[in-house]
């Protein structure tokens, strides 16, 4: 089940995808939408702390995988479900099920098919109408995260072959679900990239969503 008001967005760590969350917030208020920003995994208190877990402890997959969709479950249903129910609210969460499958799944070998078990229990099935999967080449992300001073979780401090893998995740998902799964190129300037963003969401809304107006204040 796809919500017109969902939307995703997807990349490998230092991809830049994070930097474009505020043009698409800005673009849906323009609409006359509220707009929501959370993340995954995250999103809700129990969420976060599992994103915690996730992201700094080492685990057996399976419990990762497990942990993630807890977290997903937790977050679909305190947040992201209620939120859509109002249609004039638009949900833009910062990763979702694309990662998992990317990440966990082709990146780190767990069975696609376990996934897709855990996205019929766990989560309902519910995918957004829109997903942005931004790519760079890995030797960009690399630069990218080596300039932000940051202490790297232990997904951002996975070697290059890694991030190939990821890249290739997406990949299978932009072919296996084009409708939904839109390619943006990152590696290019942030003015080239802001305009990729805008004409895929100028499509999307022209054929998902009506525009709505903003109500002037007296």
């Amino acid at each position: 089940m796809k919500y017109k008001n969902f939307i995703t967005i997807e990349g490998i760590d230092g991809s830049g995808k994070s930097t474009y969350v505020p043009v698409l917030k800005q673009m849906f208020e323009d609409l006359g939408y509220n707009v929501i920003i959370t993340r995954e995994p995250g999103g809700t208190p129990y969420a976060e702390e599992l994103r915690k877990r996730i992201l700094n402890e080492k685990m057996p997959l399976s419990q990762e995988v497990e942990l993630a969709f807890l977290a997903r479950k937790d977050h679909l249903e305190k947040l992201i479900k209620p939120a859509l129910e109002d249609e004039k609210t638009i949900v833009i969460s910062d990763r979702y099920t694309d990662s998992t499958y990317a990440y966990q799944g082709v990146a780190s070998g767990y069975p696609s098919e376990k996934i897709d078990e855990f996205v019929i229990s766990h989560q309902n099935d519910i995918w957004p109408a829109l997903t942005l999967i931004f790519s760079v080449p890995v030797e960009v992300s690399q630069q990218r995260l080596n300039k932000t001073g940051k202490i790297p979780d232990k997904f951002e401090s996975k070697d290059p072959e890694f991030f190939l893998k990821c890249i290739d995740g997406y990949n299978e998902q932009i072919k296996k679900d084009p409708e939904r799964c839109k390619f943006v190129d990152s590696s290019k300037t942030s003015e080239q990239t802001t305009e990729q963003v805008k004409e895929l969401l100028k499509d999307f809304v022209e054929q998902n969503l009506l525009v709505r107006k903003k109500t002037r204040q007296p």
